[in-house]
Formats: structure tokens, C-alpha cells, sequence
């Protein structure tokens, strides 16, 4: 959009008050309707932004019951875990080597031996 306008000709306007207040209103309406539209926005933004943080939240606790449940099974190895749980070796990792660690408010939950992860009893 440009940001600057020049006129040039006629070099003096002239129209009453009536029509400059006529004017100003308009670019005023305008101003107001696109602020409102931008809060509008900005609210539906933040909502998704919610809705987003509390999915991903509830999936990465899908993803720890889903691996502590495999691992109930027997120790598995990476490869194994993977295709117990349905998600790529380099995508699964993380996740696991997390819940090997002890984090705030969050002890570790398996243990990694001789290569095989196992719930931590």
C-alpha cells in the first residue's frame, strides 16, 4: 500500500464543512472497522494458540502412556519401541531419553540397560 500521497493539481480545494466531516467520518468508519476486524483476529489467534498447546500436552501424554505400555511388555531396544508405537526411530527418541531423565515434578520413568529401555518398577 502506498504510505505517502501527493496531489498536484488543483492546487487549493475547496468543499464546506459538512463535507470534510463527511469525509473524516469515512476514514474513521474505515479505521474502526479494520481495528475491530485486527482484534477479532488477534482473538481467534490466541485461541488456536490455546487449543494447539493443550493438544499437543494431551499427545505427548498419549505418546508416554503408549511407550510405558509397550514397555510393560518386555525391554525393547529403539528399533523395537518404534514399531511397537507406531513413530520413526529419530522422531521417538527424544521422547524416551526424556522419560529416561529425572526433570522437575517429573521422575524417570524407564531405564535404559544394555541398549533395551524398561519401565522403572
Amino acid at each position: 500500500m502506498p504510505f505517502f500521497i501527493e496531489v498536484t493539481e488543483p492546487m487549493n480545494i475547496s468543499f464546506s464543512a459538512n463535507e470534510l466531516s463527511n469525509y473524516l467520518s469515512s476514514i474513521q468508519a474505515t479505521i474502526h472497522k479494520i481495528d475491530e476486524g485486527l482484534k477479532t483476529y488477534k482473538l481467534r489467534i490466541e485461541d488456536l494458540v490455546g487449543k494447539h498447546a493443550i493438544l499437543t500436552k494431551n499427545m505427548v501424554r498419549m505418546l508416554r502412556n503408549n511407550i510405558l505400555l509397550s514397555l510393560k511388555e518386555k525391554s525393547k531396544d529403539i528399533a523395537e519401541l518404534s514399531k511397537s508405537v507406531g513413530i520413526s526411530e529419530e522422531q521417538l527418541r527424544p521422547f524416551v531419553e526424556n522419560m529416561t531423565k529425572d526433570l522437575p515434578n517429573q521422575p524417570k520413568e524407564i531405564k535404559l540397560e544394555k541398549s533395551k529401555y524398561r519401565v522403572i518398577k
